[in-house]
């Protein structure tokens, strides 16, 4: 149980993949009920944040107020910072993912239509993930996406039949509160009703170092 100021957990990834922490009530504050507290990831030395500061409490069920999702790196040992008004147990879980997204345009991974991917942001990165798809008739399309990521992304689609478009996905309220729909977080769609045939490239660009977690992409 961790409770009160400053208590921290360290933690070696396995493997590459996405770690994804829960906090379950252990004793309440009298007067609302339930906990509420901060969560944060460092670097091993605890010196340089690796994430924003999330703001949890244990009143829902909902992942989005009482789970936060971190990316990492296989055998590098990060340090997560928890502060809790009331107690808190806290519940570890490792999935391991390999990112398949390409590292510059010319290297995106070819999306299959209605095929959903899985990326991984990993703590203390911030390079954008390309995919690309191509269209052989005229049609409608969507672009999907859903984070788990503890900060926002921008969101850009290029290709012959459409303005550039981009988009900053806000995965975060201005209390610290993860926005969430479906039990975690809110799913982005884009529409096109009808574009040329040609190939098309999807950029998923961190906001900045602090962003990291999953996300989920698609097209159709």
């Amino acid at each position: 149980m961790i409770a009160g100021d400053y208590n921290w957990i360290s933690y070696k990834a396995p493997n590459d993949g996405y770690l994804q922490i829960r906090f379950v009530n252990a004793t309440r504050i009298p007067e609302i009920g339930y906990s509420v507290g901060e969560v944060q990831m460092f670097n091993t030395a605890k010196s340089q944040p690796l994430s924003s500061a999330f703001v949890y409490d244990t009143s829902s069920n909902v992942a989005g107020f009482s789970s936060e999702c971190y990316g990492v790196k296989k055998g590098r040992t990060y340090q997560i910072r928890i502060k809790s008004v009331g107690g808190v147990n806290v519940v570890g879980k490792f999935k391991k993912v390999k990112d398949k997204s390409g590292t510059k345009k010319k290297k995106a991974l070819n999306l299959k239509r209605g095929r959903s991917t899985v990326g991984v942001i990993a703590a203390g990165t911030s390079n954008s993930h390309w995919y690309k798809f191509t269209l052989k008739k005229p049609q409608k399309m969507n672009v999907n996406l859903t984070p788990y990521l503890t900060g926002s992304v921008n969101l850009s689609v290029k290709g012959p039949g459409i303005y550039p478009y981009a988009k900053t996905v806000t995965c975060r309220t201005d209390d610290g509160k993860t926005i969430w729909l479906n039990n975690y977080s809110k799913k982005y769609q884009v529409r096109w009703p009808k574009i040329r045939t040609g190939t098309y490239y999807i950029e998923v660009k961190p906001a900045n170092k602090l962003v990291n977690g999953y996300y989920k992409l698609s097209w159709k």
